[in-house]
């Protein structure tokens, strides 16, 4: 396992009844939750800048195209245009 020293909380001293191995099980586990929390706040950003280009892009081309008009039906009396 790799030396963190990012979160100070990490190094705490635990209660001395919980023994050596609870306290190094309780270590690896607040290490492996900030290390999971930086790796989804990353990878988030990584996602999300190139979406947003993508989604704005879209909604650009949305905005320039537009549906032709309808055109009157023959077969539809009351629905021609006067």
């Amino acid at each position: 396992m790799k030396n963190y020293s990012g979160n100070p909380s990490l190094v705490r001293a635990a209660p001395s009844r919980l023994g050596l191995p609870k306290i190094a099980a309780r270590i690896e586990t607040e290490l492996t939750s900030t290390v999971k929390s930086e790796f989804i706040a990353n990878t988030s950003h990584e996602l999300r800048a190139p979406l947003n280009t993508h989604v704005g892009f879209a909604k650009l081309a949305r905005r320039a195209v537009k549906p032709p008009p309808p055109t009157p039906s023959r077969s539809c009396p009351a629905c021609a245009v006067k």
